[in-house]
């Protein structure tokens, strides 16, 4: 008989820690400080398993009769070749190290997709696969018999990307374009966001499907005026970066209605890396847990028409300039947690 009063308490206690999102991060800050430590207190108590040495049948394995979690990861991102940097490493060190099935030898095995644009193609798909290849009938017996407060965490991060040149024109930050090395020239990133807004090809599937993620209204209104900081520089392409990441998560929640059982835990992120030329960054955008059929989810929101923007000073650096991006009025550490995913 499953016990969920200590995954329910850790639940409690990562939601009731504040969390600024819409905030342009450095990696470590991203990835460690705040996804990492909120799945950390979803394990707070239990023995972690991700080896698969741990799942072993025998004197190898983990003992069972312990609180166990088993935790898995799944990942998306735009392919583009600009995500190749340190925030990309940083993930891979920080959360895949920690939160991803690591096989025989030692390898990370995460559930990793590449969609044009970020975000994902079919969340249903990647909540199926995440949460078939993360145990296995026996496996899953041997866990939850074996303690009565024993789980499977889920970890979703749904990301996009966007560039910003701030050498811009004039001084003025560029949003949407960024020098992929010193040696080159600034180009559109995301691409194929851009792409979608400012040369519409119904033939081009990607086109066709981030137009549909946006949504129709979404998309008259950034792709024919735009969304711009209150001195003018234009931040279109980060907001629209924005909801399709938050649309991607939506989705990969939706299919885990269906797929989770009654020991299964999810925390999503939804964010973007912010692809600058010599240090990338990272701006998480929300974040969700999903247990029992219970949601919690906080995060910017899917209207484009809400949103704002600024860059703002970082740190006591003057020099160190950063995008905040807003929601609405609330403050981006204020953000309402809902208790309901929206309709799709």
């Amino acid at each position: 008989m499953f016990d969920a009063t200590k995954v329910t308490d850790n639940i409690e206690k990562l939601w009731a820690e504040p969390l600024d999102l819409g905030r342009e991060r450095d990696p470590i800050h991203a990835y460690v400080q705040t996804i990492g430590y909120e799945r950390r207190r979803l394990v707070h108590g239990y023995q972690l398993l991700v080896d698969e040495l741990d799942l072993a049948p025998d004197a190898v394995g983990a003992e069972l009769s312990l609180p166990s979690a088993i935790s898995t990861l799944a990942r998306t991102t735009c392919g583009d070749r600009a995500n190749s940097g340190q925030p990309a490493a940083v993930y891979d060190s920080a959360l895949g190290s920690r939160f991803a099935t690591r096989g025989f030898a030692g390898d990370a095995k995460s559930e990793q997709f590449s969609p044009a644009g970020g975000g994902t193609d079919d969340g249903r798909t990647l909540a199926y696969v995440t949460v078939a290849h993360a145990t296995d009938a026996d496996i899953k017996r041997r866990l939850y018999d074996g303690n009565a407060h024993s789980f499977v965490l889920y970890n979703f991060d749904l990301q996009t990307h966007v560039g910003i040149n701030r050498a811009g024109t004039n001084g003025i930050p560029i949003i949407g374009a960024t020098r992929e090395s010193r040696f080159r020239p600034p180009r559109p990133a995301c691409g194929a966001i851009i792409g979608t807004l400012s040369a519409y090809d119904a033939d081009n599937d990607d086109h066709v499907r981030l137009r549909n993620t946006l949504g129709e209204d979404n998309y008259q209104l950034l792709s024919q005026t735009g969304i711009h900081t209150g001195d003018g520089v234009d931040i279109t392409a980060a907001v629209a970066a924005a909801i399709v990441a938050l649309e991607g998560m939506y989705e990969t929640m939706h299919g885990l209605v269906d797929e989770l059982d009654e020991r299964g835990v999810a925390h999503l992120t939804a964010s973007m890396e912010i692809n600058t030329e010599p240090e990338s960054r990272v701006m998480q955008v929300a974040r969700a847990t999903l247990f029992g059929g219970a949601v919690r989810l906080q995060g910017l929101g899917t209207d484009a028409s809400r949103y704002s923007g600024a860059f703002v000073e970082h740190g006591g650096n003057a020099g160190d300039m950063r995008l905040q991006l807003s929601y609405g009025d609330a403050p981006v550490d204020g953000l309402p947690v809902a208790t309901e995913l929206p309709s799709r």
